[in-house]
């Protein structure tokens, strides 16, 4: 055996080179199970909700939080959507409406700060 060769053997066995660490796995295998399920919870025509069963105030706020994903998932597909079509109407959309502004952060003292120039909130 060459030096080069038993250098590279001893390398990949110290557990560098191409080998992923066990804390990646782990990252992965975490993101998977969380992908797997929040598109279980995704509104749309493969939802848990029907005619019978409506989705109520927290399904709202649930679905309004992960809008933005669904947004981008519904651009590749067509069984997600972002706002459930079998809802209790207005508290659904109480729900909604707060979901979306905590994902976005409201934008009120931001913008409020870059258009008059101040410093504090002024929400």
């Amino acid at each position: 055996m060459r030096k080069e060769e038993y250098q590279m053997i001893n390398y990949l066995h110290q557990g560098r080179g191409v080998t992923m660490k066990k804390s990646n796995v782990a990252v992965v295998l975490i993101v998977v199970a969380l992908a797997l399920t929040l598109a279980s919870c995704s509104p749309g025509p493969g939802s848990k909700y029907n005619s019978d069963h409506r989705a109520g105030f927290f399904s709202g706020i649930w679905h309004g939080l992960l809008s933005p994903l669904f947004f981008i998932i519904g651009i590749f597909t067509s069984s997600v959507e972002i706002y459930e079509p079998f809802n209790s109407g207005s508290w659904y959309q109480l729900g909604y409406l707060i979901g979306i502004s905590i994902v976005l952060g409201g934008g009120c003292a931001k913008g409020i700060n870059k258009f008059k120039g101040g410093r504090g909130g002024n929400c």
